[in-house]
């Protein structure tokens, strides 16, 4: 069962438990990912997930901020994407900039790293 949906930027026990319930599904479908697929499966779900995550917890220098660049900074060169296309989140997360600045950052690395997998994909599918 979902837990009840937070409002945005709520911080609350309600928010908390959502982020909890997506970070340990992630976890299980990152391990079936890596059976079925491999390890870049995993990972590539693991920057989609942290990345989206970070649109609702992003604070500068944060805890929880650092953690989870960390995680999207290991996990993106073992999903095999090229440092261009995440890099610059990292350098804004690394700078402390805005709320606003990180989200346009995470949205733009959701779109190349679309771009990028789209045009990786296999053709006469």
């Amino acid at each position: 069962e979902l837990p009840e949906p937070a409002a945005e930027n709520d911080r609350s026990l309600a928010s908390q438990q959502v982020i909890r319930y997506l970070l340990d599904q992630g976890q299980r479908i990152g391990r079936d990912l890596a059976k079925r697929y491999g390890p870049e499966q995993s990972a590539l779900l693991e920057v989609a997930l942290k990345s989206n995550i970070l649109l609702l917890l992003y604070s500068p220098g944060s805890d929880a901020t650092n953690s989870i660049a960390a995680a999207i900074s290991r996990a993106a060169p073992q999903a095999q994407l090229p440092p261009e296309l995440w890099k610059p989140l990292l350098e804004r997360i690394e700078r402390k900039s805005s709320l606003e600045d990180v989200r346009t950052a995470v949205r733009q690395m959701h779109k190349d790293v679309d771009n990028h997998l789209a045009s990786a994909e296999p053709t006469g599918r």
